[in-house]
């Protein structure tokens, strides 16, 4: 039995409801305000069933402005079992230093919700955003909290926790996207692999490799004591065979995991390739892949999504693999930048080094445990 403990903050200040008494159980609008002016608050009462895996209540609160701003969401990872009460739900619209309500967008897959009436506060509370930051980060722990026991108690194979992502606000998520976005808990995943299903249970097959492998720790790469076989340092975040981790996020065009993911495995492909006591370490360049492998972007749900905001990993692997001049190194070289200048500079760089790889891939793996897994396994190892 999971126990989650959560930080409630009380402030006493003055309130309208508004009764609604209404069910809903497909997309709906209403407009319940009329003239209620400015308010510094609102949430939501009322019974919520979901009745599948993939359901979804969503509600959305649209001010005069036409800014978005999530009240309340339910899917099967972050809900306990249907049906549930809630009370006083409030994701994005607890504190605020006032907005004038114009409607509510009711968002409904596969589920029903009763609405029983919407509490607005109708004063200023003092440090209303520093409120409101702190109740938004209790309730994503709480999330987190509700998506890893649901992870622990099915016996499935990743990890949530927030993130980059999680952190977005909702108007940013239906950006990236589109309409009516239902992620199953995927915003949160921070590692394994994502399953969106949380009601198969799964058991760990038998398999002939070993249970563990880490390239980080592999023939004491990772042991001081052994600087004379193939301990080479661990400066600026390398462990082991693997090279230096990278923030991604310190950039401006800091969407760019399909760049980073491919090549980091590529540079620890080299020192493993090599196997030499001193690793080459090579530090390839995201900035070239960016500028010169012709990929712009994707439509996504409707939606534009550029390349600095995502992308594919196979389109970086494609291109290191095709690239007549493979891949540019970063330091003293194609070094990173802010944005992308929408000018391949490879021509500025000839005579220096680049590298070429092969590449293995798999796009979609199931059964979570099957030979292709076990295939992806030994190409690891």
């Amino acid at each position: 039995m999971a126990v989650f403990c959560l930080m409630f903050i009380s402030i006493t200040t003055t309130a309208q409801t508004i009764s609604i008494n209404s069910s809903f159980n497909a997309d709906s609008e209403i407009y319940p305000f009329g003239s209620s002016g400015t308010v510094y608050g609102l949430s939501i009462n009322g019974t919520v069933n979901l009745y599948s895996d993939s359901s979804l209540v969503r509600i959305v609160l649209i001010d005069n402005l036409f800014n978005e701003l999530l009240v309340y969401e339910a899917y099967q990872y972050i809900s306990p079992e249907s049906p549930f009460e809630i009370t006083n739900e409030c994701d994005e619209t607890c504190y605020s230093n006032g907005f004038v309500p114009y409607s509510i967008q009711i968002q409904v897959t596969d589920a029903s919700i009763e609405i029983f009436s919407l509490d607005l506060r109708s004063s200023l509370v003092p440090d209303g955003l520093a409120l409101q930051q702190q109740a938004k980060q209790a309730l994503e722990l709480q999330k987190v909290a509700y998506i890893n026991s649901d992870i622990a108690l099915h016996k499935m194979l990743w990890f949530a926790d927030t993130n980059s992502i999680s952190q977005l606000n909702y108007q940013q998520k239906k950006a990236l996207f589109g309409d009516n976005y239902n992620l199953l808990g995927l915003d949160y995943y921070v590692g394994g692999i994502y399953d969106p299903t949380p009601d198969a249970v799964r058991e760990i097959a038998s398999s002939a490799l070993i249970p563990e492998w880490d390239w980080r720790t592999r023939h004491g790469a990772n042991d001081p004591n052994k600087s004379n076989f193939y301990y080479s340092g661990d400066e600026n975040g390398k462990q082991g065979w693997m090279t230096q981790i990278k923030n991604q996020g310190v950039w401006t065009c800091n969407g760019l995991c399909y760049i980073y993911a491919p090549l980091g495995a590529m540079e620890a492909v080299a020192n493993l390739y090599y196997n030499t006591r001193t690793h080459k370490d090579y530090d390839l360049s995201i900035q070239n892949v960016l500028e010169c492998d012709e990929y712009e972007g994707v439509t996504f749900n409707g939606n534009w999504i550029g390349q600095c905001k995502g992308g594919y990993t196979l389109t970086t692997s494609d291109f290191v693999m095709n690239n007549p001049l493979g891949v540019f190194q970063e330091a003293g070289c194609y070094e990173r930048q802010h944005q992308p200048d929408n000018d391949c500079r490879e021509s500025d760089f000839q005579g220096t080094t680049q590298y070429m790889f092969d590449y293995f891939s798999r796009t979609r793996m199931t059964p979570v445990y099957s030979p292709v897994i076990d295939e992806v396994k030994i190409n690891l190892i």
